[in-house]
């Protein structure tokens, strides 16, 4: 994988990778399967029709990305950075649990415990 490069209906299964630079990359129909990934880096990348089913991925940028239908509900995120960037992506319930705090914050939104 590479920097800037075109992924169109492509599959990835049981992919065990440390880190993959698709920065400024385009993804289209894209598939990956119990894969399992140190880093994936998607900032400033134009991603469509991806799904993630049974992956683990310990750190996602998505800073500066396009997202459309991209679903992450099937994936286990470590680290998430670019936050604000997931307009398009489809997350599950535990996962939206565990972004809250990082889009309280994105959204500048303080959350104090009660007295």
């Amino acid at each position: 994988m590479a920097h800037g490069a075109s992924l169109t209906r492509v599959a990835f299964v049981g992919a065990r990778v440390d880190y993959i630079n698709l920065r400024a990359a385009t993804l289209t129909q894209v598939r990956l399967l119990d894969c399992r990934i140190g880093e994936l880096d998607l900032g400033a990348a134009q991603v469509k029709t991806v799904r993630f089913e049974g992956c683990e991925v310990e750190r996602l940028v998505v800073t500066g990305a396009s997202l459309e239908a991209v679903d992450l509900a099937g994936a286990e995120l470590g680290a998430l950075e670019g936050v604000g960037s997931l307009r398009g992506a489809e997350i599950s319930q535990d996962q939206l649990t565990r972004l809250l705090p990082a889009l309280a914050a994105h959204l500048g939104i303080e959350v104090h415990e009660p007295p």
